[in-house]
């Protein structure tokens, strides 16, 4: 009987190493933030939210292009406002940005929180530096993927995208003017 107790300790030992021992935890690597998309679409969201909010602000829209925006959901909520330009909160209107639901709540409590007590002038100013850095923003981004492609292509494809840059540049500085 003895042995048979010295087996079943030497069990039961050899279970609890089994369930005791520390398992390794498998750590994820932290994830690199993407500090030019966090701000480009900080500079976006903060754009739609006066330009959503503000009828008479909607002039900006004009040269801001859907492929300047970071994400899908902004992208609708500008070919919203060019395709309805008047808007103001109409329901039957308003049932176009269903999908996009969560997105206009945001923008408009950004607006809330931003923009709702400043006087009319310093939001024009706003919406044209925004309008500006928004561009400006695109444009970089732009001009660093022309380089990478500049970088593998031939002289032709050289040119043609040096031509690209330029009408980039020419974007950035009529904007720029304007203000």
């Amino acid at each position: 009987t003895k042995n048979i107790e010295d087996e079943a300790v030497e069990q039961l030992k050899n279970l609890a190493a089994q369930t005791f021992t520390p398992k390794k935890i498998l750590k994820m690597a932290p994830q690199k933030l993407d500090h030019k998309h966090v701000d480009r679409l900080k500079t976006q969201r903060q754009f739609l939210a006066l330009v959503l909010m503000l009828p008479s602000l909607r002039e900006f829209i004009g040269r801001v292009t859907t492929d300047m925006l970071v994400d899908e959901e902004g992208q609708k909520v500008l070919r919203f406002l060019q395709a309805n330009p008047d808007f103001t909160g109409d329901p039957q209107t308003a049932k176009q940005l269903k999908e996009v639901e969560q997105s206009v709540r945001i923008l408009a409590l950004l607006y809330e929180e931003l923009y709702q007590d400043l006087e009319v002038l310093e939001l024009r100013y706003e919406a044209a530096r925004l309008q500006v850095r928004l561009i400006g923003q695109y444009v970089k981004t732009e001009k660093e993927r022309l380089a990478g492609l500049m970088q593998a292509s031939d002289e032709a494809n050289t040119d043609e995208l040096l031509e690209q840059a330029k009408k980039l540049d020419v974007l950035l500085k009529r904007t720029k003017s304007e203000i």
